[in-house]
């Protein structure tokens, strides 16, 4: 699998208090909310997930330095 991205580790983390929230919203709902409350996020916030999504690019290169993203 592909190393998640800056705005994908926004989402897993924020998910579930989403969803706690609003326990009746379906997921792409969810999406919709969580794709407005990224694009209203401070440079600082955006760049701390940045820095996480590169670390775990890092991680990923020395853990499979063979992967080769090939799209269906």
């Amino acid at each position: 699998p592909r190393p998640p991205n800056a705005y994908i580790l926004y989402r897993k983390e924020r998910h579930h208090s989403i969803k706690a929230q609003r326990p009746d919203i379906t997921n792409n709902e969810i999406s919709q909310v969580l794709g407005r409350l990224w694009n209203s996020e401070t440079r600082e916030v955006r760049a701390l997930y940045k820095q996480m999504a590169d670390q775990k690019k890092a991680e990923h290169r020395r853990q499979y330095p063979y992967y080769r993203y090939n799209p269906r």
